[in-house]
C-alpha cells in the first residue's frame, strides 16, 4: 500500500522557512515601531555621526528649527547652533563620544530668520557590535518660554534694583541738596541780617566808608540769594510737563558780554567773539546758561584768567565755551558734573546747590542742544553747543571785557 505524503508544513525546511518569514515580520514591526515612536515623539531626536551631521531628524525637531526634514538630514550641527554656544556644543560632542559626559547642555539655536531658540540638548552614544561609538543620538527639549521667563525675571530684578539704586540716589542727593541750600541761605542771611543790624542800630557811630562798605556787602549778598532762588525756580521749570522755550532773534554775543560784565569774574574774563552774532533761541534761558557758567567758574577757580569763547555754527546756531585756571574736573567726573546736585569739591568757600551745570546741560537740551566739559590737564573747560537755522554769520575777533 502506498504511503501518504505528509503535507508540506510538516517538512523541517518548511518550518525554517516560516520561521524565518516570522522572525522577519516581527523585526519588520519593531523597526515599524521604533521608526513611529522616532516620528512621533513629542520632543526633538536626532541621529547624528560622529563628525556632526545629522542623519535622521523627527518632526518634532524640524518644528523646533522651523526647518523642513531635507533642511535638516545632511546638515551640520555647527551650521544650526548661535556662534557663541558652538564651542561648547563641541566639547559636550566630545565628552559624549568618550562617556564621561552627564547633565545636559543649554543651548541656542539658529532659525533660517535669524531668531534664536533655546533647546536643552541630552547625547547619548549608539555603539557597534564591537561595542565602539557609532553615531549619537541627540534629544532636544524646547525651553525657550523658559529661558525667557527667567530672563524676563532676571531683567524684572535688575530694574527693581536699579530702582532702588535711584531712588538711594535721590535720597541722598536729596540730603545733600537740603544741606547745601541750607548753607547757602544761612551764610548770605547772616551777613545781611548782622550787617543790616549795625547798621540800624549805630549808623550814627560808623563813617561813611563803613558804611558803604556794609551796603555793598548787603547788596552782594542779596544777590547770592536771588541766584539761589532763580536756580531753584529754573529747577522747578524744566522739570515741568510741557516746557518749552520761547525763541527770538537777538545778538548773543552782546548777551554773553553783558552777563560776563555784570558777575563776579568780571576783571578776569576774556571775551573772544565775533563783533555780532544773531541768532534764533531764548534770550532768558541762554542768559541762564552764561550766568551758570559764570558762577561756576568763580566757585572753582576764584582765581586766574577765564576765557569764553562764542563761534557760529554751519545752521545758524552758536557754541559757547568757557575755559577756567581752576583744579579741573577729575575724567571719571566729566558726565556727573551734569547731574542734578552732584558736586565735585564739597570743601569750597561756596560748595553750591549742585543744579547750576545741570541747568546748563537742561536749558541746552531744550534747544536740541548738547553740553559737555571737555578733558583738560589744567582748569576745566565746558562746551554748550545749541544748533539753529540758517542765520548770517560775521568775522570772528577777540575782545576783553576787563
Amino acid at each position: 500500500m502506498a504511503t501518504e505524503v505528509g503535507d508540506a508544513g510538516d517538512h523541517p525546511g518548511a518550518m525554517g522557512a516560516t520561521a524565518s518569514a516570522s522572525v522577519d515580520r516581527s523585526l519588520h514591526e519593531a523597526g515599524e515601531r521604533v521608526r513611529a515612536l522616532f516620528d512621533q515623539a513629542p520632543i526633538g531626536v536626532a541621529v547624528v555621526s560622529l563628525d556632526g551631521v545629522i542623519l535622521e531628524a523627527n518632526n518634532a525637531l524640524c518644528v523646533f528649527l522651523d526647518r523642513p526634514r531635507e533642511a535638516v538630514v545632511g546638515e551640520s550641527t555647527i551650521a544650526l547652533t548661535h556662534p557663541d554656544d558652538v564651542a561648547d556644543d563641541l566639547v559636550y560632542g566630545r565628552s559624549a563620544i568618550e562617556g564621561t559626559h552627564h547633565d545636559p547642555l543649554l543651548k541656542r539655536f539658529v532659525r533660517p530668520d535669524g531668531s534664536i531658540v533655546w533647546g536643552e540638548l541630552t547625547l547619548s552614544t549608539i555603539h557597534d557590535p564591537a561595542g565602539e561609538p557609532e553615531r549619537l543620538l541627540g534629544q532636544v527639549v524646547d525651553v525657550t518660554s523658559r529661558v525667557d521667563q527667567q530672563e524676563g525675571l532676571q531683567r524684572a530684578q535688575e530694574a527693581e534694583a536699579a530702582a532702588v539704586e535711584r531712588l538711594a540716589n535721590l535720597d541722598r542727593a536729596k540730603s545733600t541738596f537740603l544741606t547745601a541750600v541750607s548753607h547757602e541761605l544761612r551764610t548770605p542771611l547772616t551777613v545781611v541780617r548782622g550787617m543790616a543790624s549795625t547798621l540800624y542800630n549805630r549808623s550814627d557811630e560808623l563813617d561813611e566808608p563803613t558804611r558803604r562798605r556794609f551796603a555793598a556787602a548787603i547788596h552782594s549778598n542779596a544777590d547770592r540769594l536771588t541766584q539761589l532762588l532763580n536756580d531753584l525756580l529754573d529747577v522747578d521749570r524744566v522739570t515741568r510737563v510741557g516746557h518749552h522755550i520761547t525763541r527770538q532773534r537777538f545778538d548773543v554775543v552782546d548777551l554773553v558780554g553783558s552777563a560776563m560784565r555784570t558777575s563776579t569774574i568780571a576783571d578776569r574774563v576774556t571775551l573772544d567773539a565775533p563783533a555780532t552774532l544773531v541768532v534764533d533761541a531764548d534770550p532768558i534761558e541762554i542768559e541762564r546758561i552764561v550766568t551758570n557758567l559764570a558762577t561756576n567758574a568763580e566757585k572753582y577757580a576764584p582765581q586766574g584768567d577765564v576765557r569764553v569763547v562764542v563761534t557760529a555754527r554751519d545752521d545758524g546756531g552758536f557754541r559757547l565755551e568757557v575755559v577756567d585756571e581752576g583744579p579741573g574736573i577729575p575724567a571719571g567726573e566729566l558726565e556727573r558734573v551734569f547731574e542734578p546736585f552732584h558736586r565735585l569739591d564739597n570743601h569750597s568757600p561756596r560748595p553750591g546747590t549742585g543744579v547750576g551745570l545741570t541747568l546748563v546741560a537742561e536749558f541746552t537740551r531744550l534747544h536740541g542742544g548738547r553740553a559737555w566739559a571737555e578733558p583738560r590737564e589744567d582748569g576745566a573747560h565746558f562746551v554748550v553747543d545749541i544748533p539753529g537755522g540758517p542765520l548770517p554769520r560775521t568775522q570772528a575777533k577777540a575782545r576783553d571785557i576787563r
